[in-house]
C-alpha cells in the first residue's frame, strides 16, 4: 500500500544501477525454488548468451516485478511448469548502446478469463469467484506491477486462456547497457559477507 501511495503520489523516484539480469533471474529461482518443488512444478529460465552482462535498470524495483509474476504464477499453478523467457531487441535505427528489454513469465495454471484480463491490474482486483481463503492476496500485486513498469517506460500485457495459463509479456524501452567499467565499480562496492 505504501509503495502504491508512492507511486500515485509520484513520490517514488528509480535508481538506477548496473544490474546483472543472469544474477537477478538466479536469485529468483533461489527465492521460488523450493515451493517450486514442493507443488512438484518445474521452472524453465531461457536466458539468450547474447544478453549483456549488465544493464542499467532499477534493481529493486525489478525484482519486485519479478517476485510479483513469478509469485502469482506459482500460487495459480498446480501442474506443470513456469517458464520466464528473457529477449534484447536493439533496434536497427537507434543508438548501440540502448535495446529493448523483453521478458515473460509464462505458467500452465487456472488463466484468466479475456473479460478480466485489463481488470487484474486494477487496485485490490482479483479474478472473480477466487477464494481468498486458498489464494488469499490484496489484488495490490499487479497494480503496482504495472505502475513500476510504467515508470521504467515500458509496458506489461497478459495473454491467458481460462485452463490453460497465462504469459505475461513485458518491455521495457531503450535500457542502457552498462559499460564494462560502471559493472566493476558496482561490484566493487558490495560487500562479501
Amino acid at each position: 500500500i505504501l509503495d502504491l501511495s508512492k507511486v500515485e503520489a509520484g513520490e517514488l523516484k528509480l535508481e538506477y544501477t548496473a544490474v546483472s539480469p543472469q544474477s537477478l533471474f538466479n536469485e529468483i529461482q533461489i527465492i521460488f525454488g523450493q515451493k517450486i518443488k514442493d507443488k512438484g512444478l518445474k521452472l524453465f529460465i531461457d536466458i539468450p548468451p547474447e544478453l549483456p552482462s549488465a544493464l542499467l535498470l532499477d534493481e529493486t524495483r525489478l525484482r519486485q516485478i519479478l517476485i510479483n509474476l513469478i509469485g502469482n504464477a506459482v500460487k495459480f499453478t498446480e501442474t506443470g511448469h513456469i517458464k520466464l523467457s528473457v529477449k534484447a531487441l536493439r533496434p536497427e535505427d537507434i543508438d548501440h548502446s540502448l535495446l529493448d528489454f523483453i521478458f515473460s513469465v509464462e505458467d500452465t495454471g487456472k488463466g484468466v478469463p479475456k473479460d478480466q484480463q485489463e481488470s487484474i491490474f486494477g487496485v485490490f482486483s482479483q479474478v472473480k469467484g477466487q477464494k481468498a481463503s486458498k489464494y488469499g492476496g490484496t489484488g495490490l500485486g499487479l497494480a503496482i506491477t504495472r505502475r513500476l513498469i510504467e515508470m521504467m517506460d515500458g509496458e506489461i500485457t497478459v495473454q491467458s486462456k481460462v485452463g490453460n495459463g497465462s504469459t505475461f509479456n513485458i518491455l521495457l524501452r531503450d535500457v542502457e547497457i552498462a559499460s564494462v567499467e560502471t559493472q566493476k565499480s558496482q561490484q566493487q562496492k558490495k560487500i562479501d559477507y
